[in-house]
Order: structure tokens, then C-alpha cells, then sequence
């Protein structure tokens, strides 16, 4: 935007223009746009038509926006490749239950199908703790996604899309191994 007083371009929304401190109601204008300046030390007004080059010309300050699209984007994906492997962990937990609870053939077995249901449930479990980094790497990726369009004003949309799939995923995969351990349970509880 540029400062409808000095002329200047103003990064982002700001209330004081950092130039000439104006401070006026609509004191910038989104398009480039003529205004009036008074030079230092002269009584008479000159014209200046406010553009990013004539801007650049006057001050020096060329407004460009610098920043990566993709900033913070490893830190989404390694939340969500570990979310992934969390789901995998799970899924073979409630496999190796579900493989033994099939194995149940007579009394002589429910020894060894009350250890696969356990052995299920821990791996279950683990897969659990596995998906904890997802829910922090989900937030620091959220969380680089805005400080880096405030710094900047570039929109690292990938990095937000990734954070909010890696606490997504990760939810879920906690929820999937809670509910899994709890069948695990009654299973278990349904041979003693």
C-alpha cells in the first residue's frame, strides 16, 4: 500500500506510515495514485504520480515480496510420514490380535491367544505413542505457516495444508488404537 501523504510504499497493514508518521483516517491507498508533496525547504507543492517504480526512484525501496512458498513444508511432512507409520504400527497391533484370536481351537490354546491379543494391545499402544510427535510437528507447522506470512506476506499454503493433516492424522490414529485396545480387552477379558 502506499502512504497518501509522502508517497511511500507501506508493507503489510500498518497504522503510521514509517516515512512522515501519518496517521490520518484512510491514510493509504491500495493503487498507485497521484499526491501532493511539499519539498523540504520549498513553498511550492509538486506532483507526484506514486507507482512502484516512481516510488522505488524517490526512496530507494523497491516492494517486494521475499519469502519461500514452501517454508516450513519438511517439518509437515515428517509429521505426516510419521502419522503414517503410527496408522502402520496400529494396524499390524490389531492384525497380530486378530490372527490370534482366530488361532482359538480348543482349551489347550488360550495361553498362547490371550499373549497375541497382549502382545496386540502393547503393540497398539506403541503405535500410540508413536503418532505424539505428529500432534506437536502438526501446530509448529501451523504455527511457521502464520509467522511467515505476517514476516513476509508469502502464504506457505503447503506447510498449513500438511500441519493440519499431521494433527488430523495423528487424532485419528490415537483414537483407531484407543478403540482397538479396548476390543483387545474384551477379547482378553472373555477368555479368563
Amino acid at each position: 500500500m502506499y502512504c497518501r501523504k509522502c508517497g511511500k510504499y507501506v508493507v503489510g497493514s500498518k497504522d503510521i506510515c514509517d516515512e512522515c508518521a501519518n496517521v490520518e483516517n484512510n491514510a493509504y491507498a491500495t493503487e498507485p495514485e497521484t499526491v501532493i508533496v511539499n519539498e523540504v525547504g520549498t513553498d511550492a507543492p509538486e506532483t507526484v504520480i506514486v507507482n512502484e517504480t516512481a516510488n522505488a526512484s524517490a526512496t530507494g525501496n523497491i516492494p517486494v515480496y521475499s519469502g519461500s512458498k514452501t517454508k516450513g513444508i519438511a517439518i509437515g511432512i515428517v509429521g505426516v510420514a510419521i502419522a503414517i507409520v503410527a496408522a502402520i504400527v496400529v494396524g499390524v497391533g490389531y492384525g497380530i490380535a486378530l490372527a490370534g484370536a482366530e488361532m482359538i481351537e480348543g482349551p489347550d490354546d488360550v495361553a498362547l491367544v490371550k499373549s497375541m491379543l497382549e502382545i496386540g494391545m502393547v503393540i497398539c499402544y506403541v503405535g500410540m505413542a508413536v503418532a505424539i510427535p505428529s500432534f506437536v510437528l502438526g501446530p509448529i507447522a501451523i504455527k511457521t505457516f502464520v509467522s511467515h506470512n505476517k514476516a513476509t506476506g508469502v502464504k506457505a499454503i503447503p506447510t498449513l495444508v500438511l500441519g493440519i493433516i499431521s494433527l488430523a492424522e495423528a487424532l485419528g490414529v490415537v483414537l483407531t488404537a484407543l478403540s482397538y485396545a479396548m476390543d483387545i480387552m474384551s477379547a482378553i477379558s472373555m477368555l479368563v
